[in-house]
């Protein structure tokens, strides 16, 4: 699991047969041109709009070919999915379903973390110590802890929420099946999907993950 970077607007996922896969993501888009000083008084009633700028692509073409490649490189069947900071779908292969394994923990945690919020609870000291083990050392028997307090509905609504397209529950946290496309979706909009009390806990999780666990995201 790779840390978060702060400062990247990125959403990417890249799922192969074994199960590996990269997202990054933060915020929802570049930050807009400010409009001008309304306390300035406009020559002959005429005002200029915003200034327009071309906006960077991240991760830029090259960057994507370079993944594409690298993932063409790989043996055995792999998929893989971008969402650049403008917006827009990158993939090769992003249909395949694979078992979610530990992308599914991403899932798991955002879906505790909205039905805290959803109930107004308050989060114990035992469910963040699970919580915590389940994202930064990537803890499978904490994932096992916290899937029946949410279960197949509480991931079927993080699927929703992100507008995952081919997302289909099991029964099982690390079964359900999921896409390369289907993921750089939920990467993209994990913020908001995160909810809002505990969003700030989620994603710094996700930023503090151990460097023997940085299996993609």
């Amino acid at each position: 699991m790779r840390a978060i970077p702060k400062t990247a607007v990125i959403g990417v996922a890249v799922v192969a047969a074994v199960g590996t896969a990269a997202a990054l993501m933060w915020g929802v888009g570049p930050e807009p041109d400010r409009q001008p000083a309304r306390e300035h008084p406009a020559l002959d009633g005429w005002r200029a709009g915003p200034a327009t700028r071309p906006v960077e692509r991240v991760p830029g073409r090259a960057a994507i070919h370079r993944a594409a490649r690298f993932a063409r490189s790989r043996g055995g069947q792999v998929s893989f999915a971008a969402i650049d900071s403008t917006g827009r779908l990158h993939s090769a292969r992003g249909t395949i379903p694979y078992p979610s394994a530990s992308l599914g923990k991403a899932m798991v945690l955002a879906a505790y973390l909205r039905r805290l919020d959803a109930a107004g609870a308050t989060l114990t000291s035992e469910a963040k110590q699970q919580l915590t083990s389940m994202i930064t050392w990537s803890d499978n028997k904490a994932a096992d802890a916290i899937y029946p307090a949410i279960g197949d509905p509480g991931i079927v609504e993080v699927a929703r929420r992100a507008r995952m397209r081919s997302f289909e529950p099991t029964g099982y946290w690390s079964e359900a099946q999921v896409t390369a496309d289907d993921m750089a979706r939920l990467m993209w909009r994990l913020r908001p999907v995160l909810g809002r009390r505990y969003r700030e806990l989620g994603m710094r999780l996700l930023a503090h993950v151990i460097p023997a666990q940085r299996w993609g995201i």
